[in-house]
């Protein structure tokens, strides 16, 4: 075999010929500090990913008892015979009731409490829910509104 004449291959010292083990160790180290920083990351948007699923649905069961008692507060009593010279009578009352999801293992408590007179036109109203998470930690959201 003839050598092709200025094309040698180079040669490399001994010393730099490749890793050496702390190298190696250090970018296992790097590597394995980098996995465990996903894992945790990775648990912690699952938590969050629950909760605001938990969040989301207990905004829509505190909209949907509001719209109840929408509806409640314009309904006239059995047999009340107003005639339009008798104010309209606001005869919301507090209460409370467990509702638990269809969808998901959560049970939630719904209370609701109305402030005011009968007589007025609008009365405040407060919906709340309250819920405890996966992490038994308890979580509550409340909604208001002027009925």
């Amino acid at each position: 075999m003839k050598a092709v004449h200025g094309l040698h291959a180079p040669r490399w010292p001994r010393a730099t010929a490749g890793f050496t083990l702390i190298e190696v160790l250090i970018a296992l180290l790097l590597v394995g500090t980098g996995l465990l920083a996903l894992g945790g990351l990775q648990s912690n948007l699952s938590r969050h990913t629950d909760l605001s699923r938990q969040r989301g649905e207990a905004t829509l069961l505190a909209q949907a008892g509001m719209e109840r008692l929408r509806h409640e507060s314009h309904l006239p009593m059995a047999n009340a015979n107003l005639s339009n010279q008798e104010p309209q009578r606001n005869l919301l009352t507090s209460g409370s009731e467990n509702v638990t999801s269809d969808s998901f293992n959560t049970s939630y408590s719904r209370r609701w409490s109305v402030a005011g007179e009968s007589s007025d036109a609008l009365r405040p109203v407060t919906v709340e829910l309250r819920w405890t998470d996966q992490q038994g930690e308890d979580q509550q959201l409340q909604l208001h509104s002027a009925l």
